[in-house]
């Protein structure tokens, strides 16, 4: 073997080493992308999850208020309305959460939205009516939640 014929066989050893590494960029560059988009959906799910368990929380808090608000009214003439007033601000208050935890232009969200504020209107007005409220406020939650739960289920394959 001369020494043109060394030479070659270096740069080609060189090229095939080339090569070997820029395959090996495309190999790391594409399981650095399936690992970044499954962290992604795992992130998502995770922070669905939190949505769903604060909604809840909040929800529950919301129906004691107005519970309480409720029986607060049970007793008028013996409560005075600054009382009620004051019975009343924390159901506002979880109103207004709600209504900054769910999506108003989601068709569903806007029912339970709907509903809420008519619960709240018929507190004092037809207690009857209220007392029914109550379970569409639970179902329409319960939809909202399994929305959710069915978004983080295919996030999560």
């Amino acid at each position: 073997m001369n020494t043109f014929q060394l030479i070659n066989l270096v740069d080609l050893g060189n090229l095939i080493l080339g090569f070997g590494t820029f395959f090996l960029g495309i190999v790391v560059l594409y399981i650095n992308t399936k690992n970044s988009n499954r962290d992604r959906r795992i992130h998502l799910a995770d922070k669905r999850q939190q949505w769903i368990v604060e909604f809840r929380s909040t929800i529950v808090e919301l129906l004691i208020e107005m519970e309480k608000v409720n029986s607060s009214i049970d007793n008028t003439s013996e409560q005075s309305s600054k009382y009620e007033d004051e019975i009343s601000l924390p159901l506002i208050k979880k109103l207004h959460e709600i209504t900054l935890l769910v999506d108003s232009f989601n068709d569903k969200s806007a029912d339970l939205l709907d509903e809420i504020g008519a619960s709240i209107s018929l507190i004092k007005n037809d207690r009857v009516q209220f007392l029914n409220n109550i379970p569409k406020i639970l179902i329409l939650s319960k939809e909202l939640i399994h929305h959710e739960w069915e978004k983080i289920k295919t996030l999560s394959n």
